[in-house]
């Protein structure tokens, strides 16, 4: 028994989780960066699979493939990470360059000395993509405070994974993200409460709406219903709210003949 002045070992807290599609396995993210792969044992117990530790932040998010045979992992330390369930060496998912962004934007300073020039991943999922792979979505924060948002293809076993398509979305950060069950909408939530409804194809902005006065913390997207609209459930701090999206708001954005001729007027 220690003294007075003895502290107390400092517990790991979780931070996320992810159940397989085939619910035998759960991945536990803690927060000193370590990822706990549990399995199913008999009885209705859990057993520890393997624990690897090679993010440097807590681990925000976590996301199986379709098959269960990769599960994502992203923090706060410019990560993202796919790992093989079965364990094993994890491979990298590339950020975009940012080039344009890096340069319009002035780079940000903490204490007089100039950020980093890349972006904190804060959530990833994934879901079918073609026949060799499937498709991971994931929101990234720029040092800058700027949220964008990106699709990459990854190959089955998780290695070489490629990013096709990446899209600012809103000038705040990002913090929930959702794909409906067709794979057809992607949702996002930022940390002033807004709610941004893209396209998951395109990643076009299709809705924007101020939902919450603040930090939207979970984000889910309904199945299509029968007239060809969904739902958005939205939660926050101290309310959760359903917004209805009809067949009608969710059409993708035109370029006119004279937004055209303005642009190439520039």
């Amino acid at each position: 028994r220690g003294g007075a002045g003895t502290k107390k070992p400092r517990l790991p807290e979780v931070y996320s989780l992810a159940l397989s599609p085939d619910g035998t396995r759960i991945a536990v993210g803690i927060d000193d960066g370590s990822l706990v792969m549990m399995e199913a044992a008999a009885q209705g117990e859990w057993r520890q699979r393997w624990k690897e530790k090679r993010h440097a932040r807590d681990l925000k998010s976590l996301a199986f493939s379709p098959d269960g045979a990769v599960v994502a992992s992203a923090a706060d330390d410019a990560l993202c990470l796919l790992w093989p369930a079965e364990g094993g060496e994890p491979s990298e998912v590339a950020q975009p360059a940012f080039r344009w962004h890096n340069f319009v934007t002035p780079a940000p300073k903490r204490r007089g000395k100039p950020l980093p020039k890349t972006a904190a991943w804060r959530c990833v999922l994934m879901a079918e993509g073609s026949s060799s792979g499937a498709s991971l979505f994931g929101a990234l924060n720029h040092a800058a405070g700027v949220g964008h948002v990106l699709r990459a293809a990854v190959p089955r076993g998780g290695s070489g994974a490629r990013v096709e398509r990446w899209a600012k979305v809103t000038p705040n950060r990002l913090t929930a993200l959702a794909l409906s069950a067709d794979g057809a909408l992607l949702a996002a939530g930022t940390n002033e409460g807004e709610l941004h409804v893209l396209q998951a194809s395109s990643l076009a902005r299709l809705v924007r709406l101020q939902e919450h006065p603040m930090y939207v913390a979970v984000l889910v997207l309904t199945e299509r219903d029968a007239a060809g609209g969904y739902a958005a459930i939205s939660c926050s701090t101290n309310e959760v709210k359903v917004t209805r999206l009809p067949k009608e708001r969710l059409v993708p954005p035109t370029l006119s003949a004279d937004r055209l001729l303005l642009l190439l007027a520039l």
